[in-house]
């Protein structure tokens, strides 16, 4: 399977969510190069969206690439931020009307 991996934010002017001097920009993409891994090992084609901290366009450019890059896969990983740290939790979303999203998702 061909998945694209695309690691939300980037750069300095889009960093995303920035708290304590973390940014989520980093943090997803220390997340993106370990699933990467993990799903190479695992037999599958790996492209990511960006591998360092440089500018990519927005959530529908990247979505861009990923169809021109022929992605049977999107994963676009994000990191919320709260004010409570007692919040906790994730978030799985899949184009709607996909069964094959939905499996994925589950």
């Amino acid at each position: 399977m061909k998945i694209v991996i695309d690691p939300g934010h980037s750069g300095p002017l889009e960093p995303g969510a920035c708290a304590g001097g973390v940014r989520e920009c980093d943090v997803v993409l220390a997340i993106a190069g370990l699933l990467a891994e993990r799903l190479e090992d695992e037999g599958h084609a790996i492209w990511l969206t960006r591998t360092g901290d440089i500018a990519t366009g927005d959530l529908g450019f990247r979505a861009a690439l990923a169809n021109a890059q022929g992605a049977d896969v999107f994963v676009s990983i994000h990191a919320n931020s709260a004010a409570s740290p007692a919040a906790q939790g994730t978030e799985v979303y899949h184009y709607p009307g996909s069964s094959e999203g939905k499996r994925l998702a589950a």
